[in-house]
């Protein structure tokens, strides 16, 4: 039986992945290398400094994947605190995590983006009591696809890892709940046909037909 749900934040809480991918192909621009869409959804749902290490070491470029990755997480909160830059919360997200509460389900964050950002998210579109639990990227030592995000996540719920359902849209967090032990539902935000939807034990486009979905919450 479920007892918690753990949600991924970019893409499934915030309509942010776009604006991410954007402040990522500057960089690569900037730096002058050749990356590929194919290249920028990879990098979704991953923990900065790995992306940039994984790059590097293909690359070779002299910055160091830290002080890129301070440098792109920078950038980011930039954005979240910018008040000329639309923000926009995932529609019906808040009617569902209110749901959720209501029928006593244990409810974490568990997002490969900074603290700040997570903080800042959560007080854009006031969810800051939503959440039992909030687990960030800089709390665990390998990030997606690895599971640790979503074990952390686990333990601080005190809640065994086959009893949670994880929300994710990225096909490194769908591979790091599926490792976790964890059951996973996708959620259908990123680029159409890009994604690889099928390790998911569920998929929906619509918070609002979750339960009818997701059977196994029934």
């Amino acid at each position: 039986m479920i007892e918690a749900v753990i949600f991924d934040m970019d893409g499934v809480i915030i309509d942010s992945e776009p604006d991410y991918k954007q402040i990522e192909m500057d960089m690569y621009d900037e730096m002058g290398l050749a990356m590929s869409e194919e290249d920028a959804v990879k990098s979704m749902g991953r923990v900065t400094v790995d992306w940039w290490r994984e790059l590097k070491e293909r690359f070779g470029f002299e910055e160091s994947a830290e002080e890129l990755a301070e440098y792109e997480n920078k950038l980011y909160l930039d954005f979240l605190f910018s008040d000329e830059k639309q923000k926009t919360m995932m529609e019906g997200v808040d009617t569902f995590l209110k749901t959720l509460k209501d029928k006593g389900y244990r409810i974490a964050i568990a997002s490969s983006s900074t603290v700040p950002a997570i903080n800042r998210v959560l007080e854009l579109f006031n969810l800051e009591e939503a959440f039992d639990v909030r687990v960030s990227g800089d709390h665990v030592a390998v990030g997606k696809p690895a599971p640790d995000i979503f074990l952390r996540a686990a333990e601080l719920l005190n809640v065994d890892p086959e009893k949670c359902m994880v929300i994710e849209d990225s096909g490194s967090g769908i591979l790091a709940a599926k490792r976790a032990g964890m059951q996973c539902t996708a959620y259908l935000s990123g680029p159409e046909g890009q994604i690889d939807y099928r390790l998911a034990d569920y998929q929906i486009s619509d918070f609002g037909r979750f339960f009818e979905t997701v059977t196994v919450m029934n």
